[in-house]
């Protein structure tokens, strides 16, 4: 080959190759023909026509250099030889990029990269880089091109050659022939040098594993050598504590090595007699203290062996202290004669029985028997397969043990005891083929494994089942993928690799209806097919069934629960019950030690609930819950679309045999959907019930039943009610021109997008601007009406609230209340007034968010929220929270009433209820009306309802113990008194300044004269000065001062009341006339403390604050706010 015409730290190869081991290697290499240069730097890696900049670079990025830090990006260099190779055509950066590639931990697939460049190199005819021989060995793992490598470069070799290349080019080491931990070379030597004989202890040498045991049998041997050559007072001085405490899964020989324990110490010197009583705790329990001390007499001189010693439980059995007391004294005052040997699980012999008494520990040698490992599982079954006479191919004994293995570390793995059962499970299914001949006992490979998962006739039935059953899209999806993932587990096996895990427990999450439980029955199926589950048979149990009513109870039932499903699928529905109380959190603590979602544990777990609240639960519960049920892994059952409910409704009328006609269908779905906008929609089941109520109407008809869509229709929809427009409830209210209009123009636009069969518009949420009284509640339940009307709700209920009623007083209060409300509201409208309450203070805050978060809450998506209030607070609460202002759409404003809206109202009330008013008495209503509006608070139409029943009220009081009049009527003074009280409670009398807006009704020149006073028993304490000789504001605080005379009537004295009230507005407009501006300042004071009070605390009524002691109290008496409070929130 030509050399390259440019290089940087390179020679081209000019002479003879520098050795002839060098030659005959690369001959034998798929370099061989591929010339290499003579000479590198050993640093050296693109040609010298790459820029600088980009070798400088390289050097720093690439991760296989020796001199790149351990703790760089691993894709640095990777991503930049991507870019370079965009950009440049350089044959190098196919090389470095395999040697990147293998540089990863576990990636050996580099063809691709090394192809593309030994093509290069073929097609240029240049020399090859040095590092391809790295490359070729390390994708490979062949020594050979190490050893070139360092024949052609030997200054490299320190530089380049990983710890292991360098291993493996040093000449191989003889394999030791001595071991000090191999236990049959410790026997053996010992053996020879003492010439000691045990039966006992070769049969546990045969046994398979267990090295620390046996190690510990040969120190038995050991100890007695060396006890023989001491002296009797030296060994006193020097005993020796022989009971022992065997820890160790199922399966690892615990009991049969006791029995080989008890001649070993027979056979060692260390006891007389080869004795052996095995009893197990429970049996223990069962008897009598007595019966235990007995016992313990009959193994003296040998062994005494309690099997599952921590059912002892001496912290909560009365029985097993006594026990355990009995222990701890026998193993101190026996223990030259008599050997204990305990057994157990670690975990619950640390647990249940050592941490009762620490002492009791210390008085036990403990002994742990490992799991087996690989090789012995594979060992376990060849032997069990050759004392059943049966043969079996060798890739068999590999599946099995790989199989096993993966499971070696789970508390139920049994070890030899799970080689046993994969025995028998695999020759009862050769025994059952058809073809079984029984004088050639062979095992096959789907003995073991079973049929190839596309390949199984009952799985495919299974599938089927599945893919015919309607929706569940997602479900169908990850079946398919935990059927291919089986499909690659199979293949893996036959070519000798160890399956990949699988989750079997799962999470279902979903609505009711949704086919949880029946999918839950076909997974069972499945797994069991794909050989996963060894019944598949569901076992269905809820929450409560898992929860006890004392201490403990609650994992017993548990771990019932889980040994009853072995082999099957476990169903808990509405899980998230156990995330409720105490023992709910003992039971998944249970489950989370029980059950590791390895796919080999014989049994499938799965969670039934709701989305929201299971997933809830895995945040609060144990950690390792989460982990076990990932959320990733869930099958998610989703509410059925229309076309799958319209499937529903078609197959529950053929299950019982009825028509439907298409009329009846839409009918249907129109029901089903507006059911569909509530929380928790039934699904499935809804179908079902309304399929049923439709049958019992049906069949009050004569001939075969047949669905109507009269059938379908509630009987509220049905009823003459629903007919009537629900825009007449507004009929009664004034200035709803604009918002009748613009809810016709909602109603029109849903009508005609269902005429057209187009997609509804948007409904979205609404916020009513307004003052009290201007009829916003009325529009809210005009609202429901009409949206339920269109089924765009699915109930016609409006739950009210306000702002200050959603915010709670203590963490936790607000988000509870504004849940309750948000429950009680779903499938209707939820009005809130006052809701600029929600942007104050911190649970307010709280309550606006909670809000906010139900808005996109599938949950909620059937409710609509109203909220309602002044404008000004209104705006400010929106702009304040744009999250909250862009998810409402509808925006209402209410205009304040008029005195000519006031006045149409009272004239409508008058006519319709029968009564009469003159024009004098109209005109001193309309005169009072014009009044009371500008006074503080104004309650618009709620005020006009209020005057008008204190005028009824006041007429009454008036005609009571009279003759019955013919005519109901109205009079003046029934008008005064009604509104003085009005005026009176609405005016400040603290604030003097709040007077001067009241208008007088009447002109002095206008005003009739006084009514004439009844002479008193006392005199006035001061004359009422003439107001020509008197200032102004005197006359007016002296008629504050003046007491009501002994003997006046309440109605004289009302009367006088509202005189004093005209003359004192008279006088407030001539001080205003005089001192405007002051005056104006003062108003603007006073005006300023009564917004701050609103704000602090609104008065549902809108009454003015009077201030009291200590605060401000409103005109209805209702409220209060201290100073305090007042002060803390501004600062005036």
């Amino acid at each position: 080959m030509a050399s390259p015409t440019s290089t940087a730290g390179f020679c081209s190869n000019t002479g003879d190759e520098p050795l002839d081991d060098y030659n005959s290697i690369l001959a034998t290499t798929r370099l061989a023909g591929i010339e290499f240069p003579s000479h590198w730097d050993g640093t050296t890696l693109v040609s010298a026509s790459t820029p600088r900049a980009v070798q400088l670079e390289l050097t720093k990025k690439l991760q296989f250099l020796p001199w790149t830090a351990s703790g760089s990006f691993p894709f640095a260099g990777i991503r930049y030889l991507r870019t370079l190779q965009e950009s440049m055509d350089l044959p190098e950066l196919n090389l470095l990029y395999a040697l990147e590639l293998l540089h990863l931990p576990g990636v050996t697939t580099t063809l691709t990269e090394l192809e593309a460049y030994l093509s290069s190199v073929h097609d240029k005819q240049v020399d090859a880089h040095p590092l391809l021989f790295l490359a070729m060995g390390r994708w490979t793992s062949d020594v050979a091109y190490v050893k070139l490598f360092v024949l052609k470069y030997p200054s490299a070799r320190d530089t380049w050659l990983t710890a292991d290349e360098m291993r493996a080019l040093s000449p191989a080491s003889p394999a030791p022939t001595w071991s000090p931990t191999d236990p049959s070379q410790l026997w053996r030597a010992l053996v020879d040098a003492e010439h000691v004989r045990s039966p006992a202890m070769e049969s546990l040498l045969g046994m398979i594993g267990i090295a620390k045991v046996k190690r510990a049998a040969i120190q038995l041997f050991q100890s007695a050598r060396a006890r023989k050559k001491m002296s009797l007072a030296m060994q006193k001085k020097n005993p020796l504590s022989l009971n022992f405490c065997f820890v160790g899964g199922a399966g690892t020989g615990k009991t049969t090595v006791a029995r080989l324990f008890a001649t070993l110490l027979y056979e060692s010197g260390h006891r007389p007699k080869d004795v052996f009583v095995e009893v197990s705790a429970q049996l223990l329990l069962d008897q009598t203290i007595d019966v235990f001390r007995k016992r313990a007499a009959s193994a003296k001189d040998g062994v005494l062996f309690i099997d599952e010693a921590f059912d002892l439980d001496p912290d909560r059995d009365v029985k097993g202290r006594a026990i355990v007391s009995e222990l701890i004294t026998l193993a101190e005052k026996y223990r030259n004669n008599l050997t204990i040997i305990l057994a157990g699980y670690e975990d619950e012999m640390e647990t249940k029985l050592f941490g009762f008494n620490s002492g009791l520990k210390s008085r036990f040698q403990l002994i742990p028997f490992d799991a087996m490992n690989e090789a012995e599982l594979h060992a376990v079954w060849d032997l069990q397969l050759q004392a059943r006479g049966w043969t079996a191919p060798p890739e068999l004994a590999t599946i099995v043990s790989k199989r096993l293995a993966m499971r070696a570390h789970s508390k139920d793995f049994g070890n030899a005891r799970s080689v046993r059962k994969e025995v028998e499970a695999a020759t009862m299914s050769a025994m059952a083929r058809p073809t079984f001949d029984g004088a050639k006992l062979v095992l096959r490979v789907d003995d073991v494994i079973g049929d190839h998962p596309l390949h199984n006739p009952t799985l495919e039935r299974v599938l089927g089942e599945l893919e015919g059953k309607i929706g569940w899209t997602s479900i169908k999806k990850s079946v398919h993928d935990l059927v291919q993932h089986c499909e690659k587990n199979y293949k893996r096996q036959l070519s000798g690799q160890a399956p990949l895990p699988l989750m079997l427990n799962r999470l279902f999450l979903g609505n009711p209806g949704t086919g949880k439980t029946s999918c839950a029955a076909l997974y069972g199926r499945i797994l069991k097919e794909l050989h996963l589950l060894s019944s598949g048979d569901v076992v269905l149990k809820t929450a409560s069934d898992l929860i006890g009513h004392y201490s403990g109870e609650t994992q017993t039932k548990t771990q019932a629960c889980l040994e009853m499903a072995r082999g099957k699928v476990l169903v808990i529905d509405e899980a998230y019950n156990l995330d409720n109380s105490r023992y709910g959190k003992q039971a998944l603590d249970v489950l989370v030690e029980k059950i590791q979602n390895t796919g080999y544990d014989d049994m499938a777990v799965l969670l039934l609930g709701y989305e929201d609240k299971m997933l809830a639960m895995l945040r609060d519960q144990n950690p390792g819950l989460a982990r076990r049920f990932p959320r990733d892994a869930a099958f998610v059952f989703d509410d059925y679309s229309p076309v799958e409910l319209l499937q529903l409704l078609q197959y529950a009328c053929t299950r019982n045999e009825i028509g439907c006609s298409a009329d009846a269908m839409e009918a249907a779905l129109v029901e089903l959907e507006r059911q569909k906008r509530l929380a928790h929609f039934g699904n499935a089941g809804a179908v079902n019930a309304l399929v049923q109520q439709a049958m019992v109407k049906a069949t009050r008809r004569d001939g075969p039943i047949v669905l109507l869509a009269a059938d379908f229709v509630r009987d509220d929809v049905a009823s003459p009610d629903m007919d009537a427009d629900p825009l007449q409830l507004l009929d009664g209210l004034y200035r709803m021109d604009d918002i009748k209009s613009r809810l016709r123009s909602l109603r029109n636009a849903m009508q005609v997008a269902d005429a057209e069969g187009s997609p509804r518009p948007e409904l979205g949420h609404f916020v009513f601007r307004g003052s009290p009284g201007t009829g916003k509640t009325t529009v809210a339940r005009a609202v429901a009406t009409i949206l339920y009307q269109l089924d765009l709700l699915a109930v016609d209920h409006v739950e009210e609230t306000s702002g200050l009623g959603l915010t709670g007083e203590y963490l936790g209060q607000t988000k509870k209340r504004v849940a309750e409300k948000l429950d009680a509201a779903n499938g209707g409208v939820l009005f809130i007034d006052e809701a600029y309450a929600l942007g104050d203070k911190w649970y307010g805050q709280e309550a606006m968010t909670t809000l906010v978060a139900a808005m996109t809450d599938p949950a909620y998506s059937g409710l609509v929220i109203v909220i309602a209030g002044y404008p000004a607070d209104m705006d400010r609460m929106l702009d304040r929270n744009v999250g909250l202002k862009s998810r409402f759409t509808q925006f209402f404003d209410f205009p304040d009433w008029a005195t000519a809206d006031c006045m149409a109202f009272l004239r409508a009330t008058i006519a319709r209820d029968n009564y009469i008013a003159s024009e004098d008495v109209l005109e001193c209503i309309e005169g009072h009306l014009d009044a009371v509006r500008r006074l503080p608070g104004w309650g618009n139409g709620r005020d006009v309802k209020q005057l008008w029943n204190a005028v009824l009220t006041a007429r009454a009081d008036r005609i009571v113990g009279r003759p019955a009049d013919v005519e109901k009527t109205i009079e003046v003074d029934d008008v005064d008194t009604a509104f003085t009280a009005m005026i009176a409670a609405r005016t400040p009398v603290s604030l003097s300044d709040a007077r001067a807006e009241i208008a007088p009704v009447q002109t002095p020149g206008s005003m009739p004269p006084p009514p004439a006073m009844r002479p008193t028993e006392t005199t006035r304490k001061q004359d009422a000065p003439e107001p020509a000789k008197t200032d102004d504001g005197d006359a007016f605080r002296q008629n504050d001062d003046i007491q009501r005379d002994a003997g006046v009537s309440d109605a004289d004295w009302a009367e006088l009341e509202a005189a004093k009230m005209v003359h004192a507005a008279y006088l407030a407009g001539r001080q205003q006339e005089l001192d405007a501006e002051a005056l104006r300042l003062e108003l603007a004071k006073a005006a300023a403390v009564q917004e701050r009070i609103r704000r602090l605390c609104p008065c549902p009524a809108g009454f003015a604050w009077f201030k009291v002691a200590g605060g401000w109290r409103c005109a209805g008496g209702g409220h209060y706010v201290t100073d305090a409070q007042l002060t803390a929130q501004f600062t005036c």
